[in-house]
């Protein structure tokens, strides 16, 4: 049988698969490729999985033989694991890139910036957004994975100290859409409709209020759908911390936009309390739901 040869030839490039024959040579290679990689831990990844993890990130150029030789197996191995969004993997990747990570962003970068930059790398590798996968999936084992994630950071880091500005909020629109939107009374959806529009402002300005974790956070959760372990696997902390954050983040958002409505739109009386049956209704409902709240 010569089934990891036929299933790594089978995701070959078609360059690369027109001079690759199954052998007894190469599945013995391959067998020990296998070996190597799970040296480093056993994750959710199958053996196919990984071998066409390997073959997607096979060059076209070089002898395939002294290609598969020089891989980084075990970094490869726990990639092949982050793409596929299995947790303990992300955790395996933060401690394995932590160090390498903060030390490149500390040659250009002080204080806190370190920090928010070593966050937001971790997060460039290992969430994908607008469709794209994660930042972790270019990486091709040609090389160990901290030194790489390193290099990612060190342009993180330049870019930040060009810009000179925080890393802005996405999509706080689609935020409030989405808060905004679900299953509500008949009372409640005639509150929507009149006041959309000042409901987004003050929900945009009391997003504006958050710090750059608790920005992230929502981002995480409401934009990019990432469950509770990943999220802690990525910040370095239990679940139960990012319960807590979580509980923490909504009394803030439903505190600040009620006192929007209070402090920039003027409102009191019977129109106020409508209003705040709706901030009620939309953010201590829509948003834990959007947010997981722990049952």
């Amino acid at each position: 049988m010569l089934a990891r040869s036929e299933a790594l030839i089978a995701r070959l490039s078609p360059a690369r698969r027109a001079n690759a024959t199954p052998t007894v040579a190469l599945e013995a290679r391959l067998a020990e490729l296998v070996r190597r990689a799970q040296e480093g831990g056993s994750f959710d990844v199958g053996e196919d999985a990984f071998l066409a993890h390997v073959a997607e990130h096979l060059p076209d150029d070089g002898d395939l033989d002294e290609r598969l030789d020089g891989l980084c197996a075990a970094d490869l191995y726990l990639a092949c694991a982050c793409c596929r969004g299995d947790a303990r993997a992300f955790a395996r990747m933060r401690d394995q890139t932590r160090s390498a990570i903060r030390a490149a962003a500390a040659t250009v970068l002080h204080g806190d910036a370190i920090d928010e930059v070593a966050q937001d790398t971790m997060e460039k590798l290992l969430v994908g957004r607008g469709g794209k996968s994660p930042g972790i999936a270019l990486y091709a084992g040609r090389g160990r994975l901290a030194k790489w994630a390193q290099t990612v950071a060190l342009r993180e880091a330049q870019s930040r100290a060009r810009r000179r500005a925080p890393v802005a909020v996405e999509d706080v629109a689609d935020l409030a859409d989405r808060v905004l939107g679900g299953d509500v009374d008949a009372e409640i959806e005639a509150l929507k409709k009149t006041y959309r529009r000042q409901f987004k402002a003050a929900f945009a300005d009391a997003v504006g209020t958050l710090a750059p974790r608790e920005r992230n956070l929502l981002r995480l959760e409401v934009i990019d759908g990432l469950a509770v372990d990943g999220i802690a696997a990525i910040h370095g902390v239990h679940a139960a911390t990012v319960f807590r954050w979580r509980a923490d983040l909504r009394d803030k958002l439903a505190r600040r936009t009620r006192r929007y409505f209070v402090d920039e739109l003027r409102m009191t009386g019977d129109e106020f309390q409508s209003v705040m049956r709706l901030v009620e209704s939309q953010l201590d409902v829509s948003l834990p739901r959007l947010l997981r709240e722990e049952p």
